[in-house]
């Protein structure tokens, strides 16, 4: 762009903005980055990164954020002087951008692939940061839509990418790495990395002070950057941790023991205390000695935010002990960990940086690790090394936390919890009736909620004392309904002396693992939750050391159940007809191999194939069943004589059934392969059906398509990195047109991106094949012109080295595409398999799950399509019906 427009729009006799000086550029790192913090007519923040001898800029209105799920606005501006990376200060009334600016972020900056220049005029710059607040890889992608200019007469329009003097729009988006943060965003940082000053200060003209956190000694409430006078609220809602199944690495955490008790919130004013559960009950008449002790222990007024234990003689907190401590009024014993501090001495201390709240609150309790009264220690350095300490130790794990993060008052990955064994919340929904000498109750019926649905989890037996038993037989009786709660209630012998519940308790319980079909395994009561709500719970991912014990059990199993001797019924691990009962079917051979070890350490017999697809049949029947569908045969395995089939043949299992369908061309009548539930798909995995093709179509409706997919197919010399980019870059576009996109890796080398559509109504027509098809050629043809070295939407070999085939011809009508789950005919039982955006990144290939991997993962990972049928979209005009 040049600096003339930069000299035009200012008058540099009245602002202090630097004017152009070449002789001083030399002062600037030639690699420089920096992002100011811009309050004019609008708040923004402004990325300048240096490019030969200018700042190339852009506004974000909302500010970088270092989650890679959003995407944030960049609207390209002016050049910029390389001397601007130091301005921070006020630019005055009457002058362009009027308002406080701020250095927010600085550092250093590099392209990750050619030169920038080049990577611009492309409109895709892939770079990385090594700021104070910003780091690793990022990406500025140009957009289609570009901003509105005034015409002769004064009116707006829409311009094109071409169009001289454009103002370009592009987004922002952080790449998937070890600095990506979900949750952390501009707001976060309040202050300048410069001058430590915040924006309010800077308009005030108040002098620079260090960035730094002061000496301990000379620690205030008001000193803390960010710090604000506001009065005592009278109520906090405790900031809550993400849970996590892995330590987050790197020196911007640090670790904290997690705790086995209550959750509170202390108000100390004016010699009062205060004490507050996490939903807000007054626990202070259940806690006096515990208050005391603050009236005793701190001389300013607070907000303190920690946890209410019992210790064991061990040291290691002891969650039911500690419950019938406090409802038996022995509370002497018990003691409170802080570790923040939202509010003190007149101040809110929200938009303050953690550790400069741990460290206020370190001075004001001391470092005494005794007493009712104590500070939360935390580790610094290797997480993975906490987190073994704390595992060898037998506490319950670590609570991670993100230096410089804010006190938010919700639940937010700034903060993660890493168990090192399997427990969480289950909500009580049925007890059974006891047995032997066992009195009041049996054992707890238990659950999660997914969604408003509460689903039945198993049963826990063990861990009650009697002091535990009677209390929860008293606070049971009067929850007694006679309909069980649960979606997914248990039958037979699970249901047997079962008495139903109103869904209002909540149980601690720790367990080993999840079975295939969701229920928890050896699980352990642990004590009652009363300040948890119980439509908060929800099932949390296991634990990181359970779970690699649990994937060594699965191999066993699998290489155990491969030695047993044939038999010809089976069916049990989960699949379900619409009655709920359990599938029973005919399996012949079952020991044949199917899939042989090609390196890949395990083989796969037909009957370990068919109980995988008893374990996804919930999963995957939405997306088979009821449709026309054709399947890939391989009688004799793997890698073997394999064949195409579509049409129903004699022979054939009877629940495997079909459906007849006009032809287009010649209006013959064909009979389309077809099933209804988990049966019908059994029945095709004992005639050794190893994929299945469905229609984007339901049988009853062929002619109106209810879903559309992209097959991203990589080309020669393309990495998977690239792959998932394309994806996201074609997932962009479709939400500009406010379609969403699922992701699915494809088992083979590739992505597809699936789009539910609106099905018919009788208010709107449904989409036919030909309109489906036009749209889908459109958007892959309008990428490839935006990125021509990155995409074709040509199927010539020739023509896709280094490129990513974007295949829109599985649009039309007896087109197919590999199902959900899905395995293929390819080495090693992959699986084509829904996947998160978040998630797709960091895979290594569209190969990257396999049988044995995605039985470990349907254990513990929620549905990532579960929203598919909620969110179906209409064609743009144009497009539509």
């Amino acid at each position: 762009m040049g600096l003339s427009e930069y000299r035009r729009k200012r008058d540099f006799a009245r602002t202090s903005e630097p004017a152009p000086a070449p002789p001083a550029d030399e002062a600037i790192d030639p690699h420089a980055f920096v992002i100011q913090k811009h309050a004019a007519t609008n708040l923004h923040y402004d990325l300048r990164l240096r490019v030969g001898d200018a700042l190339k800029s852009w506004a974000i209105p909302k500010g970088p954020s270092l989650d890679p799920r959003e995407k944030r606005l960049a609207i390209e501006v002016e050049d910029h002087p390389v001397m601007y990376a130091t301005f921070e200060g006020v630019i005055p009334e009457g002058q362009y951008g009027a308002g406080p600016m701020m250095v927010w972020d600085k550092g250093r900056w590099s392209p990750e692939e050619g030169t920038a220049a080049a990577a611009l005029r492309e409109g895709m710059l892939k770079f990385r940061l090594e700021g104070q607040r910003l780091k690793g890889r990022w990406m500025l992608v140009r957009t289609k839509y570009q901003g509105e200019r005034k015409g002769a007469r004064g009116g707006a329009r829409r311009r094109s990418a071409g169009d001289e003097g454009e103002q370009k729009h592009w987004l922002l988006i952080k790449e998937r790495d070890r600095e990506a943060s979900p949750g952390i965003h501009a707001e976060t940082f309040a202050t300048s990395v410069a001058t430590g000053r915040t924006m309010e200060e800077i308009a005030a003209g108040a002098p620079p002070r260090a960035p730094a956190t002061p000496p301990v000694q000379a620690l205030s409430a008001a000193a803390l950057a960010g710090a604000r006078r506001a009065p005592m609220p009278a109520k906090l809602k405790p900031q809550l941790a993400v849970p996590a199944p892995t330590v987050p690495p790197g020196g911007d955490w640090f670790h904290e023991i997690k705790f086995d008790g209550y959750r509170l919130l202390i108000h100390r004013r004016d010699d009062a205390v205060r004490i507050l559960s996490r939903r807000g009950l007054d626990w202070t008449s259940k806690l006096p000695d515990l208050a005391s002790t603050i009236q005793e222990r701190l001389s300013v007024d607070a907000v303190l935010d920690g946890e209410a234990v019992l210790l064991d003689a061990r040291g290691v907190s002891d969650f039911q002990s500690l419950q019938n401590a406090i409802h038996g009024r022995r509370s002497k014993s018990i003691v409170f960990f802080a570790f923040d501090l939202p509010w003190c001495d007149g101040h809110d201390l929200a938009r303050s940086p953690l550790e400069q709240r741990r460290a206020l609150l370190a001075e004001l309790l001391g470092s005494r690790q005794e007493g009712r009264l104590r500070f939360s220690e935390h580790f610094e350095g290797s997480g993975p090394e906490a987190f073994e300490a704390v595992r060898k130790h037998g506490l319950e794990g670590l609570v991670s936390k993100r230096r410089g993060s804010e006190y938010t008052q919700s639940r937010t990955p700034a903060w993660l919890k890493i168990k090192c064994f399997n427990q969480q919340e289950f909500v009580v929904g049925g007890f059974s009736a006891p047995e032997g000498s066992r009195e009041e109750l049996g054992a707890l019926l238990i659950g999660y909620y997914d969604g408003k649905a509460l689903r039945f989890a198993g049963k826990v037996g063990t861990g009650f004392s009697t002091e535990t038993l009677r209390r929860l037989a008293a606070l049971l009786r009067p929850l007694i309904q006679a309909k069980p709660p649960f979606a997914n209630p248990p039958t037979g012998a699970d249901a047997k002396g079962v008495t139903w519940v109103r869904p209002d308790l909540v149980a601690q319980v720790q367990y080993r693992d999840w079975t295939s079909d969701g229920v928890i395994r050896h699980p352990s009561f642990r004590g009652l939750r009363d300040d948890i709500e119980p439509k908060s719970v929800t099932r949390e991912p296991e634990a990181r050391a359970a779970d690699d014990r649990a994937s060594k059990d699965r191999a066993t199993g699998l290489a155990a159940r491969a030695s047993r001797p044939s038999r010809e019924r089976i069916g049990q691990t989960g699949a379900t007809t619409p009655t709920s009962r359990p599938v029973v079917y005919r399996l012949t051979n079952p020991e044949r191999i199917v899939y042989p070890d090609r390196g890949h350490g395990y083989s796969l017999t037909k009957r370990q194939v068919a109980e995988y697809y008893e374990a996804v049949a919930e999963r995957m029947l939405p997306h088979v069943a009821g449709r026309p569908l054709a399947i890939v045969r391989c009688p004799a395995g793997e890698g073997t004589k394999a064949f195409f089939q579509k049409h129903p043949v004699k022979g054939m299992p009877p629940a495997v059934g079909g459906v007849d369908i006009t032809d287009d061309d010649s209006d013959e009548v064909t009979r389309h392969l077809m099933i209804k539930d988990a049966a019908g798909l059994l029945g095709l995995v004992q005639m050794s059906a190893l994929e299945f093709h469905p229609w984007g179509a339901p049988a009853s409706d062929p002619d109106h398509p209810d879903r559309l997919i992209f097959d991203l197919d990589p080309g020669p010399g393309v990495a998977w990195k690239q792959v998932a980019e394309g994806a996201a870059m074609l997932r962009a576009a479709l939400a500009d047109l406010r379609l969403t996109a699922f992701a699915r890796v494809s088992g083979g080398k590739g992505v597809h991106l699936v789009v539910p559509l609106r099905p018919p109504s009788k208010s709107a027509p449904g989409h036919t094949w030909p309109q489906v098809k036009h749209f889908t050629r459109t958007v892959a043809e309008t990428l490839v012109r935006l990125a021509p070295r990155r995409f074709t939407a040509t199927a010539i070999t020739a023509q896709r080295e280094g490129r990513i085939y974007i295949d829109y011809l599985r649009n039309t009508r007896g087109a197919t595409a590999a199902a959900s789950y899905s395995t293929r005919n390819r080495p090693g039982a992959p699986v084509a398999l829904p996947v998160s955006w978040d998630e797709l990144p960091g895979l290594t290939s569209g190969a990257a799950f396999t049988i044995p991997s995605v039985m470990r993962r349907l254990r513990s990972e929620p549905d990532p399509w579960a929203a598919l049928t909620r969110t179906p979209g209409t064609l743009p005009p144009g497009f539509d019906a």
